[in-house]
C-alpha cells in the first residue's frame, strides 16, 4: 500500500511504457479531485497511446463524481481507439462500481 490514509487526496502517477501508460490512483477519487483524474487521461491520450490502464489498487474511496471520471475516461479512450482497464479493484471499490451498474468496467478475477 502507498500509505495514503482515507480522507487524504488523491495522488494520480503516470507510468508510460511504449505504447501504452499506466495511471496509477492512491486515496479517495471523489468530487474534489476527479478533474485530476480527467487532467490524467487527456494528457496520455494527447499522446497517442494504444492502451491506457488505470491501477487502483491503492485507491480508497470513489463516488459518483469518481465514478463518473473513470466512464468519461473510457469514452474519451474509446473514441481515439485507445483500450481502457481497470486493474487493482478492491472488493469495496467492486461493490460500489457493481452497484452503480459499471461491472463491465472491472477486470475478471
Amino acid at each position: 500500500m502507498s500509505g495514503v490514509e482515507p480522507g487524504q487526496e488523491l495522488t494520480v502517477s503516470i507510468r508510460r511504457e511504449a505504447r501504452s501508460a499506466v495511471i496509477e490512483l492512491a486515496g479517495e477519487l471523489d468530487l474534489h479531485e476527479s478533474r485530476r483524474l480527467s487532467a490524467a487521461v487527456a494528457e496520455i491520450l494527447s499522446e497517442r497511446v494504444e492502451l491506457v490502464e488505470l491501477d487502483a489498487t491503492a485507491l480508497t474511496f470513489i463516488d459518483s463524481a469518481g465514478l463518473r471520471a473513470i466512464l468519461l475516461a473510457r469514452a474519451g479512450a474509446a473514441e481515439q481507439g485507445v483500450t481502457f482497464l481497470i486493474s487493482g479493484v478492491s472488493p469495496q471499490i467492486r461493490r460500489v462500481m457493481e452497484i452503480a451498474g459499471a461491472e463491465d468496467l472491472l477486470p475478471d478475477d
